[in-house]
């Protein structure tokens, strides 16, 4: 038996990229060899190679040799009865002299063979391994395209994968406003629409919060900024209609907000319909829009579905503003919010707290109104049998030969990045092409502009472990690690916590794979990932140690709160 790398390295060869290897050099270690010869027992039905003769030819020798002496050699019978019970020879020949040497030569057919068989294992291993390059060096693995708004990075986490393994690598992409344009930004005019959830369940100390929230952004306008809000209930209203922010404009908003009143249900997607229907009416160049949507429960009237939702919160992308999303209190649907922002290319945001909702509202208004590029989109290209899997969460648009992810808008000095997971071809020994990267973008006038990374060198397909790990680029897969792996099974964990599935939870962060980290020689338990993850799971055991009278409300916000760190921390930068 051989070992499973042989076994997969001659696996890998009956793939049609070996095939030539095959044709070229195996066939010669038999069409070469010995001669196709009866077998050792003289029953001419064996096919094993020898150089020995055979015992007929022996006896026929023996009688010959026996003629020229004068005697005469063993009846034919002895000879048929010998063959019956499986001897090569007559038993009247065991005595001749030359029978240790046919024994000899029989072993060293069969070591040669042997050897054969060893030294093309060998000799095919070699080539193979011969045709992949040297590891790649880690400037191969990161690339950068700098223009004048922004700069646009990427890096691998590895240039080399298992052969007969997932086929997964790691690519991080950041996008980074310019830091110039910090210095000398004009500050872009903004239209600001916030809509509010005024439901029966937001009365009382959330609705005053949030209107108090409301009257501090409105504080923070500037005299060419717009301003609306659209609340919802059983239906929706234009509460404010989009103006100006002059002082005249101001005195009358505030008069409107102590005007508004909580009751009914959750018709979320009116509010939505009346917002876009708001901006898409009102845009004007040069200005940037932002929706701020507002909700403390799941939606329950309208087109409450979460595709119908999401569906109406993707034309934030087709009118060129940004949507974001605020979950206040433990009653609403985190992963539907998020889904929201996802789609309108913003944020997600939880609020156990309406205090801070004012800090909210303030950080998407100055992310907006310093915005240097709008309506980011990347492209990857797949060639044949690659994949991307994963890009933090984001939506992932498949076309024909390339996918699209959008993450939104970039402000001045912001650093945004995320980690995207894609399978290449591990089947067979040798190289896998990746794809090129695009950046496309808008700037605040309007143009559209485009940027390419260099192309990544391509994935090789290797048997051997050392190979593996001398193309891991440790600070990447580290950083992938803590940044991407542990914020996922944060957020997976978090909806366990959620439902009250406390050993489900323990199994999911117990279950972490570190084989990467420690083939690359750390000590795990010194890695920031360990330490995320014992944090954790101190959560879990805080809310499964919450009195029975407060535990469903105690492990829905930390649900929440675990949900929201997972999602921030596999795009760091997306907020403020």
């Amino acid at each position: 038996m051989g070992s499973p790398e042989d076994l997969l390295f001659w696996r890998s060869m009956a793939g049609s990229k070996s095939r030539s290897f095959r044709s070229g050099r195996c066939k010669a270690f038999v069409n070469e060899g010995m001669a196709r010869l009866p077998s050792f027992d003289g029953t001419g039905e064996g096919l094993r190679a020898s150089i020995s003769p055979t015992p007929m030819k022996m006896w026929r020798q023996s009688r010959s040799d026996a003629r020229s002496n004068g005697s005469e050699p063993a009846p034919s019978g002895v000879l048929q009865r010998n063959r019956r019970i499986g001897m090569s020879n007559p038993i009247e020949e065991r005595q001749d002299p030359s029978h240790g040497r046919v024994r000899k030569q029989r072993w060293l057919v069969v070591a040669l063979l042997f050897s054969l068989t060893l030294g093309g294992t060998v000799a095919a291993r070699m080539m193979a391994e011969s045709a992949i390059p040297g590891p790649a060096k880690i400037g191969d693995l990161q690339h950068r395209i700098v223009h004048e708004l922004l700069a646009f990075d990427g890096r691998l986490d590895r240039s080399a994968v298992h052969l007969g393994g997932d086929g997964i690598v790691h690519l991080e992409l950041v996008a980074t406003g310019s830091e110039r344009s910090v210095r000398t930004l004009v500050r872009r005019p903004t239209d600001v629409v916030v809509v509010l959830d005024r439901s029966g369940s937001m009365g009382g100390d959330p609705m005053a919060k949030a209107l108090a929230s409301i009257r501090e952004l409105i504080g923070q306008l500037g005299g060419d900024d717009r301003f609306a809000l659209v609340t919802y209930a059983n239906g929706a209203d234009l509460a404010v209609s989009l103006e100006r922010a002059t002082s005249e404009a101001r005195a009358q908003w505030m008069s409107r907000l102590a005007g508004i009143t909580v009751g009914g249900g959750t018709n979320m997607s009116s509010g939505l319909d009346r917002a876009h229907a708001l901006v898409a009416s009102t845009r004007e160049a040069g200005r940037v829009a932002r929706v701020v949507l507002l909700s403390d429960g799941h939606a329950n009237q309208g087109d409450a579905s979460p595709a119908g939702l999401a569906r109406r919160s993707a034309r934030a992308l087709g009118g060129e503003y940004v949507l974001s999303t605020v979950g206040v209190g433990v009653g609403f649907d985190e992963r539907l919010m998020t889904r929201l922002a996802d789609e309108g290319t913003g944020n997600f945001y939880y609020v156990p707290d309406i205090e801070v909702l004012a800090g909210i509202f303030a950080a998407e208004f100055e992310s907006a109104r310093q915005t240097v590029a709008s309506a980011l989109e990347i492209r990857i290209d797949t060639p044949a049998g690659v994949e991307v899997l994963e890009a933090a969460g984001y939506p992932i648009e498949q076309r024909s030969g390339h996918v699209l992810i959008r993450p939104g808008a970039l402000f001045a000095g912001q650093a945004r990045s995320f980690w995207v997971t894609i399978r290449v071809p591990a089947d067979e020994a040798g190289e896998a092409e990746l794809g090129d990267v695009w950046l496309t973008y808008r700037t605040i006038e309007g143009e559209r502009r485009e940027a390419r990374l260099a192309t990544f060198p391509a994935i090789d397909v290797v048997i051997d472990e050392s190979q593996f790990v001398a193309r891991l680029d440790a600070d990447a897969v580290s950083a992938h690690h803590a940044e991407d792996m542990v914020n996922r099974l944060r957020q997976s964990v978090s909806q366990l916590v959620s439902i009250g599935n406390y050993a489900a939870a323990r199994d999911e962060l117990n279950s972490i794979d570190y084989r990467d980290l420690e083939a690359l020689g750390y000590e795990v338990e010194h890695t920031a990932s360990f330490g995320a993850i014992e944090q954790m799971k101190e959560e879990v055991e805080r809310a499964e140690s919450a009195p029975a009278a407060s535990q469903s409300e105690v492990r829905n916000k930390i649900g929440k709160q675990l949900f929201e760190q997972g999602t921030d921390g596999r795009r760091k930068g997306a907020k403020r």
